[in-house]
């Protein structure tokens, strides 16, 4: 995970490595729906940028042999993960905004509440995707009116 990403998840996951993922979330549906045996050869050693998520006891599963997640699983949650945080930042930075605030402060304090480190590098990825978002947003209205 880019380090924004990883930030916020872990933020609003308890704020505590490894995450606990609440029940019921999207990322907690895909975790249970695709966690599988883990292969003979496999170790659960950490890549860079990984986020570690304890692995609930399901019914009947034991969380010492059942523990992976396959690489597209892997992916699927990522993307989860990385469309909530794309939704939260849009929704709350476009519900509170006028043409009077300057866009940078919004970022800069969505930052601070959601636990991602206060970086340019974090700041500019931040700003890009709601400025896409609110391409986005601007273009689908757009479309709607003319039909």
């Amino acid at each position: 995970m880019e380090p924004y990403l990883r930030q916020w998840f872990i933020h609003e996951n308890g704020g505590v490595e490894p995450v606990r993922l609440r029940r019921g979330t999207p990322e907690s549906n895909i975790f249970q729906a695709f966690i599988s045996k883990k292969p003979e050869e496999w170790t659960a050693a950490p890549e860079d940028g990984s986020v570690a998520i304890v692995v609930p006891q399901y019914k009947s599963l034991d969380p010492e042999y059942w523990c992976y997640l396959p690489p597209k699983a892997a992916r699927a949650l990522y993307n989860c993960i990385k469309a909530s945080l794309d939704v939260q930042l849009f929704r709350e930075l476009h519900t509170i905004r006028s043409k009077e605030m300057q866009i940078s402060d919004l970022i800069y304090a969505f930052m601070e509440k959601h636990g991602i480190e206060d970086t340019e590098t974090n700041w500019n990825t931040l700003a890009k995707i709601y400025k896409r978002k609110l391409d986005s947003h601007r273009w689908s209205a757009k479309y709607t009116k003319k039909r």
